[in-house]
């Protein structure tokens, strides 16, 4: 068992090497993780004639496999994932697939210009600043984010989960206009925000 709430109270003090070790536990206790939405996947990447793909947290592959054999013009899809387990069991053997847990921080890392974000049911494991950090280390020109948000957010007090992200939709909209990115609600679904 973990005692989320727990996992709650402590993240902010957590280093990164905590965070890969609380997800091997993850891995050992609940290894069934892939929750996207592959119908407005698809018509975004459609939408933004996507070619060059940085997925953060994609967990073993699924979204990748299914996004791949619809897109065979994408040259490169990278998963940067936190949970050891899901890497070494990945289910995407694509050749523009590629993956790894990194040594830091996924906002640590140098990024491709020009990279199209993808981030299914991610972020809520995030704070909002780290959520700054990382579109500001990307500097996508498009988003898909997918998040089980409210537009107000909430605190996830009592959830079953390693969600901790207490902003909501409101509050991400206007971040990501901060980092250049402009919502595009014609391409959004339940749970999924747009940017381009």
């Amino acid at each position: 068992m973990i005692d989320w709430d727990a996992y709650r109270a402590a993240y902010d003090g957590m280093t990164y090497g905590e965070q890969v070790a609380f997800y091997d536990r993850v891995w050992e206790l609940h290894p069934e993780q892939h929750h996207y939405d592959a119908e407005a996947c698809a018509a975004f990447l459609e939408d933004v004639a996507a070619r060059n793909i940085v997925e953060i947290g994609g967990w073993r592959g699924e979204l990748a496999t299914e996004m791949l054999a619809r897109f065979p013009k994408i040259r490169r899809w990278h998963n940067i994932e936190l949970c050891r387990g899901a890497v070494m069991a990945t289910v995407c053997d694509d050749p523009p697939y590629t993956t790894q847990v990194p040594g830091n921080w996924a906002w640590t890392m140098i990024y491709e210009p020009g990279q199209v974000l993808v981030a299914a049911h991610v972020i809520e494991h995030m704070t909002l600043a780290q959520v700054e950090l990382l579109l500001t280390a990307i500097r996508p020109r498009a988003a898909f984010i997918q998040s089980p948000l409210t537009e107000e957010g909430e605190d996830w007090a009592g959830y079953t989960g390693s969600h901790v992200l207490r902003a909501g939709w409101r509050e991400i909209v206007a971040l990501c206009g901060t980092c250049g990115l402009t919502h595009d609600p014609t391409l959004d679904a339940k749970d999924v925000r747009c940017f381009r």
